[in-house]
């Protein structure tokens, strides 16, 4: 009975991230909490984190929710998330935040009636960007395998049309929570010693952030490239 009792127990959590042992209830948002309207229409994906690993990314969390939302898109949700929260976080004085929307900040010109218009176009800081793109792929990767995603990992990140993703993709596994702020098409596959996934992330119906990432090979066989559906409801 002893035995049995032992082997039926869980293996504890570890950290999405840095793999440590999480002892704490302590959890991160796969995608970005500050993405979303001050009530999401859907329950958020989560996954355990250590505290270091959970506090690492609000700074540059903030950052990419203003790239994402200063700029004109066709999007309902982005312009609701601008108005509860990029908005008034400028009113508040968040200085160090304004300064850097100010100085990466670009004359841009439209056509108009009369001529041309100008306006402001914000200039990504890109390795801020990557740095929460990596954070989201790692998140999702554990969400999807169970498995950390080994810290050697290799990535390239890429901006591409929101139409764009070939058949591939097309084939491959989906996770949904709210297709207003975030869906993502994956998959997974490995070659001999090597494991490589691609993601492409869809923000606010708009933005499209391609993630390919390569690292040594972790997983079964039956785990490979597997296309499952995740959808959170």
């Amino acid at each position: 009975m002893e035995q049995m009792s032992a082997a039926s127990r869980k293996p504890p959590k570890v950290c999405y991230r840095c793999g440590l042992v999480v002892t704490t209830k302590t959890r991160e948002h796969v995608v970005p909490r500050c993405l979303y309207p001050d009530e999401p229409a859907a329950n958020l994906l989560t996954v355990p984190a250590c505290r270091d690993c959970n506090n690492a990314f609000a700074r540059d969390e903030e950052y990419f929710r203003l790239f994402l939302t200063a700029h004109w898109i066709p999007s309902p949700a982005a312009r609701t998330v601008w108005e509860q929260k990029v908005r008034p976080s400028f009113e508040r004085g968040w200085d160090g935040l304004r300064k850097l929307a100010v100085a990466d900040m670009r004359d841009f010109y439209l056509p108009s009636g009369t001529g041309f218009v100008r306006t402001g176009l914000l200039k990504g800081d890109a390795a801020r960007m990557d740095r929460v793109a990596e954070k989201i792929v790692r998140a999702l990767y554990y969400h999807v395998t169970d498995k950390v995603m080994p810290p050697e990992a290799k990535m390239n990140f890429h901006w591409r049309p929101p139409a764009w993703a070939p058949d591939t993709a097309r084939r491959g596994g989906l996770i949904t929570v709210d297709p207003a702020i975030f869906l993502c098409r994956y998959i997974i596959g490995s070659r001999g010693s090597v494991e490589r996934s691609a993601w492409w992330m869809l923000f606010y119906e708009s933005l499209m952030y391609v993630v390919t990432a390569e690292a040594p090979a972790r997983l079964t066989g039956d785990e490979r490239a597997e296309g499952r559906v995740v959808e959170c409801a």
